[in-house]
Parts: C-alpha cells; sequence; structure tokens
C-alpha cells in the first residue's frame, strides 16, 4: 500500500515545518508531524500509547499536532490509520474514537472535519480536518478525502477477501481431520486451491496486483502448492521476499520447502539455515536444525547422481553457505558426500574444485585443472596409439607459451618413465582404480628406444621411437577415448591396415573448459564470498582503508582464476605396417569396439548437444529447433536422438528403468503440459519401475 499512502502525505502534509512568511498568513495552521510505513520506532511507540494499540494492529499511517492554547497549554491531536480502522486522539480528555472500515460507507468533509457516513447514510463520527503547509490549500482536503476513501476501500476488500479465505481454509482443514480416504482428500485439496485462486483473481481484478497484501499471496502460494504447481509457487515466494519485509523467517521457511519438493536439496537446506537465524522460536530453531540434517544425509547420498552442471564445481568450507545459483555450492569439509576424490584426499578449506568431465567421482582444483586434464589426456593418447603400433611419435609446440616447453618435456618425460601394465589410464595423485604403473615392465612392447630434442628460434619438439611387435588393439578402462571421435576412426582405420601416417593436434582449451561468461560470474561468486569468509573489511576500526586484506583477497582470487597459458601441440605419427606386427596382445578384444566406437552421426549430434548446455544446462526453445532440423539432417531417429541428449545430460549414468521411464516422460511432455491425469500415470510407472520420488525429480529436471 506504499503509493495509496504516499498519495495520502502528498495529500494533506507536503511539509512538516511552517515557514515564517505561511504561518504570518495563516496563523491558525499549525505545524504536524506526518509518517506512513513503515513507521520509525519512536512514532510508533507513540501511536500505540495514544491510541491503546496492540501488537497485532499494522500502523500504516500516523499523524500528530500540538495546538497552542491562550493559557500557555497545549493540546495534542493524533490519528492513527491500521489496516481495519481509524484512531483519533485528544490529549484534553485523553478521548480515543475508533472507526472501523467496514462500517465507513462514505466520508465527506467541511471545514473543520472529515464526516464518516455509514451504509444508511447515517453520520458515525470523523476526524478533525486540518492541514500543515500545502501547495493550495483550497484543493487538498479533496484529495485527501478521495485518497482516504481509496484506502479504506481497499482494506475493506482485502479484509473480507481474508475473512472468505479464512474460513475456506478452516473448512479445508476440517475435512482433513475427519477423512483420510487418499482420492477424496486429493479432489478436496485441489478444489480448495481452485477456490484460493478464483478468490484471488477477484481481488486482484479490483485492487491491481501491484498493492496485493502480503497475507493474500500467502494463500496463493498454498493453492499452487496443493496443485503440486511448486514453480509458481517458488515464484510466489521469490516475489514475496524482494517485495516484502513481513514474516521473513516464514518465507524463506515456505521457500526451503518447496525447493525440497522441487528435487534442489542444496538450496532447500540454504533457505532452512537463513529462516533458523531469523527465528526467535528456540523451537522453530530445533526443528530447522533436525530438517537441515536429514536434507544434508540426503544430499550427501544422491550428490554423486545429480546431473553434471549442477556439481560442476564446489567449494570447501566448514559449513553450508549460500552462493549465487548457477556458480559452485560449497560442501562441508568434515561431512562430504560419499564417493568422491580429490587430490590425495585431502580437500583445502575455501579451495574451488571443479569435476573431471568423464569420471562421476574426481574432483580437480579449478587453478589448474586444464592442465591436469591436458596430460591425463595425452596420457591416454599416447598409450592408445602405442598399442595401435605407433613406432614414431613428434610433438612440436604449436601456440608458444611460457610453460609450454617445460609442459612437452615433463609430460613426455612421464610417458617414456611410466609404462601402465593393464592399460588403465588415469589422472596422476588420484589413485584411480586400475591405474597400476611400474617404471619397469619388460613384458611391454612398445618401449622408447630413441628420445631426441630438437629446439630453434620458430619452434620445439619432442620426438620419441617405439618398437612395436603386437597387432592393433584398444587397452581396457579408457576415459577420453568414447567421446574423441577422431581416436575411433584412427582405431578403425589401424585395425584394417589402412593407415600408416596420423597428424593430430591437442589443445588444453576445449569443450569441457569454462567459458569466458561463466569464469566472469564464476570470478565474481567467489570472490564475494572470500571476502565475506575472511570476514573481508573495505575499512579498519579506524576508518582507514585494509589494503592488506584487499591484497590478500586479491592474491587468493588471482592464484585460483590465472589460469595457466593454454598448452597446444601439433602431433605426427608414423605406424609400423601392420604386416611387422605378428604378436596378438592378451587383452586384445576384451574392450568391445562396438560399445566404444560412436558413428560420426552421433557424434556430431552429442557435440552440438554439449555446446547449446555449456553456457546455462538448459536448451530453450531456439535451441532445440536447431537441433530438431540437425537431428533431420543426420537422418538420426527420435529415439537414438533422446537417448544421445540423455547420456550427454547425465554423463551416460543411467540405467535401463531410468532411461525408459525418461522416454515416457518426453513422450508425454512433448504433446502439451503434462495433466494431473498423466502425471498420475508417470508416477504409477515410476512405482513398477521401483525409482524413488528424490531420483524421479532429478530425471525430470534432465529434460526440463
Amino acid at each position: 500500500m506504499q503509493s495509496l499512502l504516499q498519495n495520502l502525505k502528498n495529500a494533506a502534509f507536503l511539509d512538516n515545518k511552517i515557514t515564517p512568511q505561511f504561518s504570518k498568513e495563516f496563523p491558525e495552521i499549525i505545524s504536524a508531524e506526518v509518517y506512513i510505513d513503515p513507521i520509525p520506532l519512536l512514532a510508533k511507540k507513540k501511536a500505540i500509547n495514544y491510541h491503546k494499540l496492540n501488537s497485532g494492529n499494522e500502523i500504516l499511517y500516523f499523524s500528530e499536532k500540538k495546538w497552542e492554547e491562550n493559557n500557555g497549554k497545549s493540546t495534542l491531536t493524533s490519528i492513527v490509520i491500521t489496516t481495519e480502522f481509524i484512531s483519533a486522539h485528544w490529549s484534553v480528555s485523553n478521548e480515543i474514537n475508533v472507526y472501523y472500515f467496514k462500517d465507513i460507507s462514505s466520508i465527506e468533509y467541511d471545514s473543520t472535519l472529515y464526516h464518516f457516513f455509514d451504509i444508511n447514510n447515517e453520520e458515525i463520527g470523523g476526524i478533525f480536518n486540518f492541514f500543515a503547509v500545502v501547495n493550495n490549500y483550497d484543493d487538498a482536503p479533496i484529495y485527501f478525502t478521495d485518497e482516504l476513501v481509496k484506502l479504506i476501500k481497499y482494506h475493506k476488500g482485502r479484509n473480507e477477501t481474508l475473512e472468505k479465505l479464512n474460513n475456506l481454509n478452516k473448512s479445508y482443514i476440517d475435512f482433513k481431520n475427519n477423512h483420510s480416504q487418499k482420492e477424496m482428500l486429493e479432489l478436496a485439496e485441489k478444489d480448495f486451491s481452485n477456490q484460493v485462486l478464483i478468490l484471488y483473481d477477484q481481488f486482484t481484478v479490483q485492487y491491481g496486483k501491484n498493492n496485493m497484501p502480503i497475507d493474500l499471496k500467502y494463500y496463493e502460494f498454498l493453492a499452487y502448492q496443493g496443485k503440486s504447481e511448486f514453480k509458481k509457487a517458488l515464484e510466489i515466494t521469490d516475489y514475496v521476499l524482494k517485495n516484502y519485509t513481513e514474516n521473513t523467517c516464514l518465507w524463506y521457511e515456505l521457500k526451503a520447502a518447496t525447493l525440497n519438493k522441487l528435487g534442489n536439496t542444496y538450496q532447500a537446506i540454504i533457505y532452512y539455515n537463513k529462516a533458523s537465524l531469523l527465528s526467535l522460536d528456540s523451537q522453530q530453531k530445533l526443528k530447522f536444525r533436525d530438517i537441515t540434517q536429514t536434507l544434508q544425509n540426503d544430499f550427501n547420498k544422491i550428490f554423486i547422481t545429480l546431473p553434471y552442471h549442477q556439481r560442476k564445481l564446489i567449494l570447501i568450507d566448514s559449513e553450508f553457505k549460500s552462493t549465487p545459483e548457477e556458480t559452485f555450492i560449497v560442501l562441508e569439509k568434515n561431512n562430504l558426500p560419499l564417493n568422491i576424490q580429490f587430490p590425495n584426499n585431502n580437500p583445502k578449506k575455501e579451495e574451488l574444485y571443479i569435476l573431471h568431465p568423464y569420471i562421476k567421482d574426481i574432483y580437480m582444483p579449478f587453478s589448474d585443472y586444464e592442465v591436469i586434464l591436458f596430460r591425463d589426456k595425452f596420457e591416454e593418447f599416447s598409450y592408445l596409439i602405442q598399442c595401435l603400433g605407433a613406432k614414431k611419435m613428434t610433438i612440436k609446440v604449436a601456440k608458444e607459451s611460457k610453460n609450454s616447453r617445460s609442459n612437452l618435456i615433463n609430460l613426455t618425460s612421464n610417458i617414456n618413465s611410466e609404462k601402465s601394465v593393464d592399460g588403465a589410464i588415469g589422472i596422476n595423485g588420484f589413485g584411480i582404480k586400475g591405474s597400476n604403473k611400474s617404471t619397469k615392465n619388460n613384458e611391454t612392447d612398445f618401449s622408447s628406444d630413441q628420445d631426441q630434442i630438437k629446439e630453434d628460434d620458430t619452434y620445439y619438439s619432442r620426438t620419441q621411437i617405439f618398437n612395436p611387435t603386437k597387432k592393433p588393439y584398444l587397452p581396457l578402462e579408457m576415459i577420453w577415448y568414447e567421446n574423441e571421435s577422431t581416436w575411433q576412426r584412427l582405431y578403425k582405420q589401424r585395425i584394417t591396415g589402412n593407415i600408416k601416417h596420423h597428424h593430430d593436434i591437442l589443445n588444453s582449451k576445449s569443450t569441457y573448459s569454462i567459458s569466458e561468461k561463466e569464469n566472469t560470474s564464476l570470478k565474481e561468486a567467489y570472490t564475494n564470498y572470500i571476502s565475506a569468509e575472511i570476514s573481508y573489511l573495505a575499512y579498519s576500526a579506524s576508518g582507514s582503508l585494509n589494503t592488506e586484506k584487499n591484497k590478500n583477497i586479491s592474491k587468493i582470487v588471482e592464484s585460483t582464476f590465472n589460469q595457466n597459458d593454454s598448452i597446444e601441440w601439433d602431433i605426427e605419427i608414423e605406424f609400423e605396417s601392420i604386416e611387422n606386427l605378428t604378436e596378438v596382445n592378451e587383452l586384445e578384444n576384451q574392450f568391445n569396439p562396438s560399445t566404444a566406437i560412436i558413428s560420426t552421426e552421433e557424434e556430431y549430434y552429442k557435440e552440438e548437444i554439449k555446446f547449446m548446455l555449456e553456457d546455462d544446462g538448459i536448451i530453450d526453445d531456439k535451441e532445440r529447433s536447431i537441433l530438431e532440423r540437425l537431428r533431420v539432417k543426420l537422418n538420426l531417429s527420435p529415439e537414438n536422438a533422446l537417448k544421445i541428449e540423455n547420456e550427454v545430460r547425465t554423463g551416460g549414468n543411467l540405467t535401463d528403468d531410468e532411461k525408459e521411464y525418461l522416454e515416457a516422460f518426453q513422450e508425454m511432455k512433448d504433446h502439451a503440459e503434462i495433466t494431473d491425469k498423466e502425471r498420475k500415470i508417470l508416477n504409477r510407472f515410476a512405482s513398477l519401475l521401483n525409482i524413488p520420488v528424490e531420483r524421479l525429480i532429478q530425471l525430470e529436471s534432465i529434460l526440463k
């Protein structure tokens, strides 16, 4: 009601002080103090004291005026407007007159009074017509009367609507308490929600949405929650928290509960914590604590199953804390989710980590993840080409930087000295299962006979020469292979003996890197978080700029986001003729190439999906239209395209039952908005497939 209240103040009291000149011209006009919602604390105390108000009265308007009498005494007159009545107080008689909105039908004014009339046009009382300084004294009473009528009409409508809603809610609660049949309760809840929305719409038609009282917003929230339209319910909580200051604790709690319904357990915990901080009730605080502990245990259990984009970036700290959405999430150091790994199994506090793009449980320090992934990818590529019968590999630095040459020396030396016995390639220091490495392996068939380094002013290169003897084969437990179409084509060409020379380029900046836009928002969020975490204050207690803390923060942020220069290598490979490779490797055919090799069309479609999901994790309508055209052009079936998209979104970690459910969900979703009946069908189908509700919400979020 801020706009109407402001109009009241502008109409009647344009200034709280009378100029000397105006005072001489109109000696009968005396200055008044006027306050509108929110009322200052001191003025609020006066209003409560003068008008004997209770804690339940919401004060919208308070004016106070002092009249000087000839005998030296003064008379104090004050007016209070609440959401239900107008109260007038005179200090001489200590008389309080209260006029309820429900009894006021019209208002008239004269030179001294505003007169209130009921529905029968009988006068029920009034308040004095007095003003402080006004621009136009003659017009002000008219304007003030109009605005006061609007205010009364609005709150009469509000109170009547609330009374109907309260009665409706009471009837619904009584029905729930007296019935237990599920279908009857569902129908009653649906009917309650629909009737609430009808009353809500009637109010907005008459008074507009801009002046919507918070208690009506609460009933609107209950209605959408009852209809299981949780996204709309969440929008209401966001609107209220942005535009209202009342009952913030309650609305944080409602938002937390709604987020939990939508499967966003992490944000639900954050908002329950916020509600707990604002609560003054010890029992309520205990309730919030129990809820958050349960949710955190649930979150830790399902964390590994969350979509990649939701858990891509994490920060380790002593407790859960709020961060901007779509940046990173905070995990408790002493209560980490199950089955996730860090370097040396010792995550550092306030360190930012990023998830490996193809290994669902490995987190790497954000500060140097590109180099780590490049090393990991190069190790696998180097091992692969040796298994395919490479006899010579020459690497040139294609993109010069201060770190390029040292990286080339370190990485190629590492591959040359460490041979993987069983073929598993992994990130050094992470202890991936199966990656047993040995510096001495007499059985290896691709040991380097020669290592040559060349350097001049134009380029730097390194050449390694191998001695292959076995037929081409795929090593076990490949990580990058299934996502590298050029490697797959290389394998096909080698097993048929159609290729003896191969050229490739490896670059540390790839599809798994952070985009510039994402990096900017992430850096800002991280800076703000670290600043608060180390009690960052721009100024010290003396008021001087705390430059030492600023330097410390800048150092932490820059060390995290000052990524190493990108690495780009130009690689030339010569293979031994397949006729000269006679030995059969004991691991041959244990890795099934038919499951690993993806057609060029499918790989192209997969890369396009990755690109569209890269910025925000969502495929919007325009992107979906382009994707559909691409599917048709590549001659992919809708079923196959959906399968590829689901694999990209989940990293391929779906069971057969989950894939079957997603296909059914997609079919219903493609036709139109899912109806209540279709929702029941889907829930029954999920129950038959033994998919729990928590996982159901996660699965459906993949396709939204």
